[in-house]
């Protein structure tokens, strides 16, 4: 079978998202079009420069480690234009998230936008762009960031007569803003993003979020660890099994293999994450592992999940939300990466980040579903993990408590 070709937009060498030749094609006809009829309509009028906007919309219509990538752009211009009142537009989970964070944004807005659906289609309904363009004229910003590459929302700020914009141009109409940034080769996506910040402050400093404690959250974290029979004193592990779509799982067959190897071993308790959806993958957790493993998957809110992801000494996951919660927390995470996005630019970001994953030729395919026999993911093996997650605890001997046994290999 043949080996799916990479993205070149993931190693930052295209201008567009698109895998296909066709739809980028497509995509050059509209932006040309665009600018054809949008030059003279900017030459004719005298453009309105607002170095201090009033009110400003800032777009990131993405998924919930895209917000964490994000965190730095979005203090970086909250502090830039602290005298501004600045709404952020978030899909829900987004906004769950960000209740969890120590936001200074005088409005967090919701959009389920169905243009923005991983693993679940695309519904470009045009009510609900309508919709969007309509609000965004009637709440008259002098300013709009788009910090997702988003074409639809984009149009909608033209279209309502938003003065000045800026963004990405990543899935067309980059055109339409004033400033369009570029995707860097080979940087980090939150270097990328944060091109928007220096942008309107040179030397901007980067600076993370951070993560509220909040006394109600962590009683139930602590509520829902107590009746599992979690000691409070011992070691914690957290697996999080799950994935936006089916090419960034690592097999749940071989996260229990390796539960069932860091119980032996280390005598330490494991908590398995996940959403309600996957609870599908714990049939492969088996096993009699002696009252040590708590399952977690789809019975906890975000911001509690949050609260026992800080308890954790190291979090093992696949490339999702959750391994770019803990490196934030700087809980030291081992990220087994899917090559169908390339980790150079979308590892969780942090000092105590281990990446594993497979060299392969078809890195950032970007494919949501691997269409070969063994996809990358598979050839990373149990005992790989298991020995990164072995010398993280015996270089760390305060992680275990002292307590191991004899066990696998």
């Amino acid at each position: 079978m043949k080996r799916p070709a990479p993205n070149q937009f993931e190693r930052g060498t295209a201008r567009l998202v698109y895998r296909r030749w066709w739809m980028r094609w497509m995509v050059y006809l509209i932006d040309a079009v665009a600018l054809i009829i949008t030059t003279p309509i900017k030459l004719i009028q005298k453009r309105s420069v607002h170095l201090e906007p009033r009110k400003i919309l800032i777009a990131k219509l993405d998924h919930l480690g895209d917000i964490v990538i994000a965190g730095p752009t979005l203090n970086a211009l909250r502090k830039r234009f602290k005298d501004s009142r600045i709404s952020l537009l978030v899909n829900d989970s987004s906004a769950e998230l960000l209740t969890c964070i120590n936001t200074e944004f005088d409005r967090i807005l919701t959009l389920d936008a169905g243009w923005v659906r991983h693993g679940r289609g695309l519904n470009l309904g045009l009510k609900q762009i309508y919709g969007l363009i309509k609000w965004m004229h009637s709440e008259k910003f002098d300013l709009f960031i788009d910090l997702r590459g988003d074409a639809v929302t984009v149009l909608a700020a033209s279209l309502a007569g938003i003065p000045e914009k800026v963004g990405f141009g990543w899935s067309g109409l980059g055109t339409l803003l004033e400033k369009n940034f570029r995707i860097l080769p080979e940087r980090h996506m939150s270097e990328v993003l944060f091109q928007v910040a220096q942008y309107f402050q040179a030397g901007a400093e980067s600076t993370p979020l951070i993560f509220n404690h909040d006394e109600g959250n962590a009683g139930l974290a602590d509520s829902f660890l107590d009746k599992s029979g979690f000691k409070a004193d011992g070691p914690l592990i957290g697996m999080h099994i799950g994935a936006g779509v089916p090419a960034r799982r690592w097999p749940p067959e071989k996260f229990a293999q390796l539960t069932d190897l860091i119980i032996r071993q280390f005598d330490v308790t494991v908590v398995v994450f996940g959403d309600s959806s996957e609870r599908k993958l714990l049939s492969a957790f088996n096993r009699d592992y002696r009252g040590k493993l708590i399952d977690a998957v789809g019975k906890l809110s975000l911001p509690v999940v949050v609260e026992i992801i800080s308890r954790l000494q190291v979090l093992v996951a696949n490339n999702s939300f959750l391994g770019h919660v803990a490196a934030l927390g700087e809980i030291p995470v081992i990220s087994i990466f899917s090559s169908s996005n390339d980790p150079v630019r979308w590892r969780p970001y942090g000092s105590k980040v281990e990446v594993i994953t497979a060299e392969v030729d078809c890195r950032g395919c970007g494919l949501e579903v691997c269409p070969l026999p063994e996809s990358c993911l598979n050839r990373i093996s149990v005992d790989r993990v298991f020995n990164s997650i072995s010398r993280l605890l015996e270089s760390t001997p305060n992680m275990l408590g002292g307590n191991t046994q004899e066990g696998a290999a």
